[in-house]
C-alpha cells in the first residue's frame, strides 16, 4: 500500500550511506509554521525538528527565492531514528506530503537537488502543515489567498461526491483530486476549474486496479489563471457519500 514511499526511502539511504545526517543545530517548527532559511555550500542540509503523532499526513513547502540561481529545492523527512521516510525535489519550490507511521519527534531537511554535490545556494521559505479532513455531509468552509496551496486528506476506501463553492471574493482556485506516484509528485486523477463558476460538483470513484490510502485535495491558483495580482476566495467544501 505504502509503495512509493519506501521505494524513495531505499533509493535515498543507499545515496546517503544508509542514515541521512542532519547539519548544524536543528531548529524547531510546528504544524502552521513558516520559517525562512538559505542554503549555502557551508550548510545545504538545514535539519527542523517537528513532533508528529502515527496517522498525521504532514504537508512540507519549500519556496526559493527566484532572484538567483537557487532553482531546484529538496525536502528530506526523517523518521523519529534518522532513516529516510520520504523525500521530494522540486522546481522552484518542493511539496512533500507523508503519513506519519508512529508518535515522535522527525526531522524535515531542507536541501538542494544534489544535496552535497549540488552548487546552487540562495534563500527559501519553508512551511509545515498537517492535512486536515473533510467529514462526511459536513461543510468545511475555508478561505485563501491566490498564493495559497491549501490541501485535505481523504481516504481512499470509497467513491464519494466532492462540492466546491465559492462563497465570495474575486480568486477562483482549481481544485484537484490527486495520488501520489512512485516519485512523490502529484498524479491528478480529477479536477475542477471555472474563473465565473461558483458552485461545481466532482464524483470520485476509486480503480481497485490502482489502490491509493488517501486522495489529496488541493485548491490552488490554475495554470490557465493570467491575473498575477494577490486576490482572496472565501470557500466551502463538501464531501459526500
Amino acid at each position: 500500500m505504502k509503495r512509493w514511499w519506501l521505494v524513495a526511502a531505499v533509493a535515498l539511504s543507499l545515496a546517503l550511506g544508509g542514515t541521512a545526517l542532519a547539519q548544524g543545530d536543528t531548529t524547531p517548527i510546528a504544524y502552521g509554521d513558516t520559517v525562512e532559511g538559505e542554503v549555502t555550500n557551508a550548510q545545504f542540509e538545514i535539519p527542523y525538528r517537528f513532533t508528529g503523532s502515527a496517522g498525521d499526513v504532514v504537508q512540507a513547502r519549500m519556496v526559493v527565492d527566484d532572484s538567483g540561481e537557487f532553482y531546484e529545492p529538496s525536502l528530506i523527512l526523517l523518521n523519529p531514528d534518522n532513516t529516510v521516510l520520504a523525500s521530494h525535489d522540486g522546481w522552484y519550490e518542493s511539496i512533500l506530503l507523508a503519513p506519519l507511521p508512529v508518535d515522535g519527534e522527525y526531522t524535515l531537511l531542507a536541501s538542494r537537488n544534489g544535496g552535497r554535490t549540488g552548487t546552487a545556494t540562495g534563500s527559501y521559505t519553508l512551511t509545515l502543515n498537517v492535512l486536515g479532513g473533510l467529514p462526511v455531509g459536513e461543510p468545511v468552509e475555508g478561505e485563501m489567498a491566490s498564493e495559497d496551496v491549501v490541501a485535505y486528506a481523504v481516504p481512499a476506501d470509497a467513491p464519494f461526491t466532492l462540492e466546491f463553492e465559492r462563497v465570495s471574493g474575486d480568486f477562483a482556485p482549481e481544485l484537484t483530486v490527486n495520488v501520489m506516484d512512485e516519485f512523490g509528485d502529484f498524479q491528478v486523477i480529477g479536477a475542477l476549474y471555472g474563473q465565473i463558476v461558483r458552485k461545481m460538483t466532482l464524483e470520485i470513484e476509486p480503480d481497485p486496479a490502482a489502490p491509493a490510502d488517501f486522495y489529496i485535495i488541493q485548491l490552488a491558483r490554475s495554470s490557465w489563471d493570467w491575473n498575477f495580482e494577490t486576490t482572496d476566495a472565501q470557500y466551502t467544501l463538501t464531501l459526500s457519500q
